[in-house]
This record gives C-alpha cells, structure tokens and sequence, in this order.
C-alpha cells in the first residue's frame, strides 16, 4: 500500500512545505495542478490520485460569488456503490491529526436535499443533512491515526447522492492539547467560537493547527471587548490560540452572568461533552478591580473562583455526559469577590466519539490494497474487513486474537479476467485459508511462496494458463490429505508435483515420453471408471431384495448422480467423513439433538474435542441407528426433501467452492464436512450449545431471556441474513427463517442454522426464484410467496418479521387454545388499545424501555408487510435495530446516572439575563442570538 497509493500524497507535499503537515485537496478539481488559496496561502491539489470512484462536478451558477472559497466551486459526487472512500498517506501514526471535510452542494444535479454518513476508517464519523444548497457545511474531527495513511469515506444511505467538495488534514505537533483524544477516542467538533466582534473567520496563518474560529456576538445582551495589547500564550496553556482570536471577547451587560444554552440532537444516546474556554484579561488587576468567575452546568458547579490572567491566555476544561438532557446550559458567574463581571474570549465544544470497530491487519491491507490497484477494483473501498457490512466482495474475514486485527481468511478472484503471472502480494495473506484464482489468465509457474501459507487448506488455480511443475511442498500437503488443491484446465502445467521434469535439460526426454504416459494414464482411468461403475451396480442389485415385496420400491439414485456427488470434492474448511467415522464421532448416534424435514441431528465430538452436531438425512432408516437400507416408499415431499438435502450438499461443500468461501459469517453455522459413504448422506455442523432461541422463548433451556437479550440476537440474527443476501454473490434466501432454525451459544450469540431449504439466485441481477412448491413452515411462510411461488429476499424479511413479535410477545407464530389464531392478527388486536404492555412478554416484567419496544414492534410490522416491496430490506432492517438498541442502552444509562440528569435544564430566573442559543450538534445552524 505504501509503494502504490502513496505516491499521490508525496507529490502534494513537496507542494505543501510552507505548511507543514497539511494536505488539502480540492474534491471534483479536474487537471493535476495545484494552486494557492488566495485568502490563506493553503495549497490546494486535486484529488484524483486519492480515490478512485465518483463524479466531478461545479455548483450551480447561482451560487458562485466572491464569497465562495475556491475549494467548493467544485465537488465529487458518489452515485454508486453503497461506501467511496478517499485514502491519504504519509501519515504518522501514533499522531493527532484534525480531518476537515467541507460540502457545499450548490444545486449541482438540481436537487434541494441529501442525508448521507461520513466515517473515518471504519468507524461512524458523523452523519450530513443538506437541507440548503448555499450553506458550506464543515465537519470536522481530531483524532490520532491508527495506521500510516487515513481513509474518509462517504457512505450512502439511500437518501440522496453522497458528495464532498474540499478534504484537508491538518497534524497537530503538540502531544498536550486535546489529551482525550487517543487510539480509542475521537473528538467531534460541534462548535468553534470566537466571541466579540471580529470582522470575519479567523484561521491558518493565524492558527498553527488551521482551525477555524468563528466570529460571535449576542449583542445588546452581551458587551463586546477587545485589546490592541499582544495577548501572550501563557506556558500552562497548550491550546496554542491565535493571539487574535483572543484578543476579543464578551461580557455580561448585567455585569454578572453570561448565560449559553446549548442544543443537543433529539435521540436515544448522548454522548460525552467536552468543552473548552479560553481566556485572557484586558483590565490589569488591581486591589479595586479584580475579575473572578464561577462556571456552572445546569446548575452544578464545576469550576469556582477561576482567575483569568491579564494578557495571558488560560483555559477551562470541563467533561460532561448530558444523560437524557435535549438542552443544557452554561452559565459563568462572577464570584462573590470579583469586581468585574465574568468575561469569555472563545469557546470549544466537542462531543467524544469511540472507535469501536478494528481495521484489518496491516499486511493484509497492503496486499489488498495494491491487488485494487493492480487489478482496477474500483468496488473496492476503503478497509477490506470493516464494518462488516461494507467487507469488499470475494473475502471472508475473522477476528483474530493474536493481533486483535481482522484478517482475510478467504479470498475468491474466480472469474474476473485476471492475467499476468500469480501476484507475490498474496504472500501477505498469511492467515488465508481459502483461495480460489480459478477461471482467470493467469499465466507462469505456480509460485513457491503458496506453500508458506500455513493455514491455506484449499487452492483453485484451475481453468488458468498456466505452466511447468506443481512446488514439492504443495503437491506434498496435497498428497498427505492436508491440503484441496485443484490445477485441472491448465495446458502447460505438469500435474505430478515431484516427479514432473520440464527442466532444459530434459526438454527431448519430456517430448518422448510426454505421448505414450497421456495415454496410459487415459487408458487406466477408463478402467478405473468402468471398474467402478459395475462395482455401484453390484451393490444396488444386492441391497434391492432387502425392501419388502408388497411395496413399491423407491427410485434409487441415479449412478451417474451418485459418482458426480463421489468426485465433488470436500469445501474450503470441511473434510470428508466416512460413515464409520460417524459412528465413532457421535458414539453409534446415542445422543439426538432434534428432528427436522431432512433428518435428525446427532450430538458427536472429534477426536481432537471439537463438539459437532451431525446431520443425517431422512431418506434413508436404521436399524439399530446402523443398519442402513433404502426407504421402502417415498412420497413426493420426501422426494422433495432428499432432493434439498442433496443441494445442500453440493451448495455447502462440493465443487461450488466460491459459494462456500463466502458463507463465512460468526452469525451461520459454520460446516465442517460431509459424508457420502455407502448411501449414507450427512453433514457435520459445528455444534452450538444453548440450542434453539425457540426453546429459551418457551422457557425449555430454562431461564427467561431479558429485552436487552433479546434485541441482541435480533441483531445477530439480522446481521446473518444480510451477509447472505448482501454478502454471498449469487445471493442466498435462507426460505425457512424461524425461531428452531435460530441457535445461541454459550455467550448466548445467535447462529442461524439449516440450510436445507436455501436457495441461491442464478445470477446477481435475478430479483426471485420461481419454486415448484412452497417451502418452509406454517405461521413464518410468506403469504406473497404461498400465492404466487416467487421467491425473494423479501421473503426472509417477512419470516423475520415473525421472529421479531415472538421476541417482543413471547407467543408462538401459530397460537393453540385458548387463543388460537396467528400472531400477526394476535398483536394487532391488541394494538387497537394502544397499550403497549398487552402485547410485551410478561416475563420482561417491564425490564425495558419502552421507545425501544415499539421501534422493534414498528420494524416487525414493516417487515410482514402483505406487499412485498413495500417491506424493508435486511439492512435496512439491521439499522434500525441498533437503534431500537441504543434506546435501550440509553435507559440502562439513564438509570443508572439518574442524579446526573434529574432536573432537567435549568433556566434563569433573572429577565435582565438573556441567553445564548448554540446548536453544537448540527454544523450547518450556526450560534444564534435569542
């Protein structure tokens, strides 16, 4: 990554000296020079060399004046792809950096609004609300850079085209100012004031850092002040505040309150406030002329007898969680000994902000990162694991405990027209254990760098160009079970690892005996085949007698069916079990977990202790759980079901390896392996311990599920039918979404699970699957797909749906007596009343908050919409969940900080005393004067 994407950066800050660590780029600015702001002297470069992706564009005439800063008479919009991102290197890492994004939209496509998300890496930055094509929204952010380079991405939230029309970044040298910022918190800047009369904003070159300090003023209410003196920069003050801005100020016209009341955005959480004042006196004390001032927080005192210094700067900090508080107020009083009244010269409001999700591994983020270059992956945009829902198409990612970094663990480039020689990038992918690079041009000998990858245990290279010899090492672990590698459908390539010789020195010998040995091996596979065949038929003609006479014998699977099943091989992760291993492994299938329409499930452990479930298909009977014979009689829906059981198979773990390698989710039951041995069919799952959501839901595994519980594998659950929706390419319908089908571990994170009656589209621009039959189970099918036999992802929305009220009610999607009937109709009835508490399980024991309650019973209902493309789609669903979440978690908070926030906003009850009105959640509203 440092070798490619940087050299754009470089080049800028050749350009940028003057202004050290700076980079400013000008979004949408065709051509490749750069050019000087003429108000600051700040070099602006474009910004081609930083991201791949996007529209340039210029504002509408109408709003290009001599006002309008050259850096936002042009813009980059994003109409596809669902997150763009800009990526920017040469950064220190370890250093606090302040991340600038200026937007202007100007009426560029016509449109008078946009909502869109920024995030910096792969965390939420802040969300941009553009209501008003003229306004110059600037969000703004100081963090410390977790890696050498910074990736700002816009991400699209389908209400409106993302757009941006300047980025700067700014280092700040100094390790003491904003202490609170670290690895693991940023602030977000809600507001920058420089108070008094200032003729305009107040920056770079005056600002070291390039902060922006906006002129305000509440005259009448409040005195502005200024002084002609220099205003020194006191040793114990770090913030470095241009002596200009400081050389302004305000005070009370009461001469002794100044009295702001500052916004925060309605929502379910609040976060952490913090708050910065400056100071500097301009009246030289004296034994009659002393200034002294109190600060309060809604009434609570947090700094007393506080002493600005004459011509010196100083500063207040204060830190505050404003609970469930929508208005606060600062109030700074002169104290009981002060002669003058309070005065204030700037003021500084942010909000923290945690990073919670973790970037991927370094190495890997390089590989990556110069593969997109190589290849022109412009789909891929910014971290390639995180956030999970943005994980670039083709990998897999696992969180991995030794770094605590995500790592690629699965990579699929099959079919994607790629040529050259195998990039040596991949030897940087060392936690990879899947790799398909089959169906491309690639060309040259298989590199011996593959062998080093030590956790690789499955290899596609087929259906390539490529020559000479397998690496020993490979053809090695190949040919000791430990590894699945696959070269068919390459020409030039020797197939016999070790014994292949197409040295120079060997070059006549290879040619002479190159013909006879294709032959032999041609004639002795045919054989082989033959000899097989008759052996299958041998066997089905002696097991036929064992059906009783007087029924109609089953149809047997065909043995051109069976051999294709024999030859696919085991999947990326999973082996091939023996039917004797299974026995062993499940100690002669003593323990069952349940029964389902494809067979039962049997508890079972490997020999290295790894718990297993094992899955055995319903096809076939036994006789004392081993003796195994076909079914005397099969019906139609039997039929069915083997058919399904027998797609599972060869979806999960044969040849369709790409499809595989993408259903790797921590929130799917991870396959292990397969067993088709003797007519035996089973699949070995990994085993999850609690068992069935549905049992916790009717209290079987004992203990109730509280809210909080519940909302979690909601989410969990959620999040597992997005990725297969939006995850896997061709895209999966799971088709039997249901409380049984929903599995929770010792942590009691949700798993879906049976995969039986999944269905993948044919092609990534299919919208449904026509079925022969309706599948799935009574009370969770969805009544569009009962009528009409299309299949959607809408269809797993309205299962979901189903799902979500039993959470909420506690009931059973189909009701028995005394109340028979379906949920659906159950919980509308009671709606009517408007009384929430009639439809909430009784065991929460109102053990919930109630705002979060009804945003899940509202999420519920859209989703069994009876119009199908009226309901949401999954993650759309998964968004609003987290919120419903967070309104939860905001009641934990509030309850457990109730001193913190009982009160309320405190309001003055002196006429005389007029407030400050500062909105520090919405950048695009200015302070205003009440």
């Amino acid at each position: 990554m440092r070798s490619l994407i940087f050299l754009g950066f470089l080049a800028a800050a050749i350009q940028v000296d003057a202004q050290q660590g700076f980079l400013s780029i000008d979004c949408g600015m065709e051509g490749d020079s750069s050019y000087n702001d003429t108000a600051t002297g700040i070099v602006y470069v474009p910004d081609a060399k930083y991201i791949d992706s996007g529209v340039n564009h210029k504002i509408s005439k109408t709003y290009m004046d001599a006002t309008t800063p050259a850096q936002a008479e042009t813009l980059r919009s994003f109409p596809n792809g669902s997150r763009n991102c800009y990526t920017i290197g040469g950064i220190k890492q370890g250093e606090k950096y302040l991340v600038r994004a200026l937007l202007l939209h100007g009426s560029y496509d016509g449109l008078a609004s946009v909502v869109f998300d920024l995030h910096l890496g792969v965390n939420f930055w802040r969300s941009v609300n553009i209501t008003d094509p003229s306004y110059l929204l600037k969000a703004e952010i100081i963090t410390v850079a977790q890696e050498d380079y910074f990736s700002v991405c816009l991400v699209n939230t389908n209400s409106g085209t993302p757009f941006i029309s300047a980025l700067e970044v700014r280092q700040i040298s100094s390790t003491d100012v904003y202490r609170y910022v670290n690895q693991t918190n940023s602030l977000v800047l809600g507001t920058r004031l420089n108070m008094g009369d200032a003729p305009s904003i107040i920056r770079y070159p005056d600002d070291a850092y390039d902060r922006l300090w906006t002129p305000f003023s509440n005259f009448p209410y409040w005195f502005n002040i200024s002084s002609s003196e220099t205003i020194q920069r006191n040793p114990g003050d770090e913030f470095q505040v241009p002596g200009a801005v400081m050389a302004t100020a305000v005070t009370p016209s009461d001469n002794t309150s100044l009295l702001l009341l500052m916004s925060a955005k309605p929502g379910p959480v609040r976060p952490e406030y913090y708050v910065y004042m400056h100071f500097a006196d301009f009246d030289a004390p004296s034994p009659n002329h002393t200034r002294m001032l109190d600060v309060y927080v809604n009434n609570e005192l947090k700094a007393s007898n506080f002493q600005p210094k004459y011509l010196l700067s100083t500063h207040i900090s204060l830190t505050y969680d404003l609970g469930t508080a929508v208005e606060y107020d600062i109030d700074l009083n002169h104290s009981g000994s002060s002669t003058l009244p309070p005065i204030l010269n700037a003021i500084e409001v942010y909000t923290l902000l945690s990073l919670p999700d973790t970037a991927t591994y370094e190495n890997d983020v390089d590989a990556m990162m110069n593969l997109k270059n190589m290849y022109k992956m412009t789909k891929w945009q910014g971290d390639p694991c995180s956030p999970e829902k943005f994980t670039w198409s083709g990998i897999t990612c696992s969180l991995s405990s030794s770094v605590q970094r995500q790592r690629i663990t699965s990579l699929n480039l099959s079919s994607l027209g790629l040529n050259g020689t195998i990039p040596s990038d991949l030897a940087k992918l060392t936690a990879i254990k899947s790799l398909d690079l089959s169906y491309n041009n690639f060309t040259g000998p298989i590199p011996s760098f593959l062998a080093n990858l030590e956790s690789l245990s499955m290899l596609n290279l087929s259906h390539n160009q490529l020559n000479g010899s397998i690496p020993d090492d490979l053809y090695g672990r190949q040919k000791n079970g430990l590894f699945l590698l696959k070269t068919d459908n390459n020409p030039q390539l020797c197939q016999h690892g070790a014994t292949c010789n197409v040295g120079v020195d060997d070059e006549k010998k290879s040619k002479k005996i190159a013909t006879p040995v294709i032959v032999a091996i041609a004639v002795i596979g045919a054989v082989l085949v033959a000899l097989l065949i008759l052996f299958l038929v041998y066997l089905a003609k002696r097991r036929r007698p064992n059906a009783p006479r007087s029924q109609t014998p089953a149809s047997p699977l065909k043995l051109d069916e069976l051999k294709a099943m024999e030859e696919k091989p085991v999947g990326v992760d999973g082996r091939r079990f023996t039917y004797e291993e299974l026995k062993n492994i499940t100690n002669n299938f003593v323990r069952v977990l349940g029964k389902g329409g494809f067979g039962t499930v049997y508890y079972g452990r490997l020999l290295n202790g790894t718990e297993v479930a094992v899955k055995i298909s319903s096809r076939y009977t036994t006789a004392e759980a081993m003796a195994w014979s076909p079914m005397s009689q099969t019906s139609d829906s039997a039929m069915a079901g083997i058919k399904e059981f027998l797609a599972e198979a060869c979806h999960s773990i044969n040849t369709t390896v790409s499809l595989l390698s993408r259903i790797h989710h921590r929130n799917l039951v991870s396959l292990i392996g397969c067993c088709m041995d003797n007519n035996v069919l089973g699949l070995v799952y990994e085993y999850v311990a609690e068992g069935t959501l549905k049992d916790h839901l009717s209290d079987k595994a004992g203990g109730g599920l509280n809210w909080r519980q519940r909302l979690h594998i909601a989410i969990e659950t959620a999040l597992g039918l997005e990725y297969l929706h939006k995850g896997c390419r061709p895209p999966i319908i799971h088709r039997d979404v249901k409380t049984n089908n929903i599995l929770l571990d010792h942590n009691l994170e949700a798993k879906i699970a049976d995969f039986g009656l999944s269905k993948a589209f044919q092609t990534d621009a299919s919208t449904h699957v026509s079925t022969d039959v309706v599948v799935g189970t009574p009370g969770y099918v969805d009544p569009e797909y009962h009528n009409t036999f299309q299949l959607n992802e809408k269809s797993d929305v309205y299962s979901f749906g189903i799902v979500l009220l039993e959470l909420v009610t506690g009931q059973p999607p189909v009701l028995r007596s005394p109340e028979s009937g379906h949920i659906v109709q159950w919980v509308r009835q009671r709606l009517t009343n408007a009384d929430i508490s009639e439809v909430v399980d009784s065991r929460l024991e109102g053990q919930y908050d109630i705002n979060s309650i009804v945003k899940v019973i509202d999420i519920a209902m859209s989703c069994i919409n009876t119009d199908g493309s009226k309901r949401p789609t999954m993650s759309e669903v998964v968004m609003q969940l987290k919120e419903s979440l967070q309104a939860e978690a905001s009641q934990v908070r509030g309850n457990s900080n109730s001193d913190l926030v009982e009160g309320g906003v405190c309001k003055s009850s002196n006429d005389s005393v007029e407030m400050a009105r500062l909105d520090v959640t919405n950048i695009m509203i200015g302070p205003m004067a009440r």
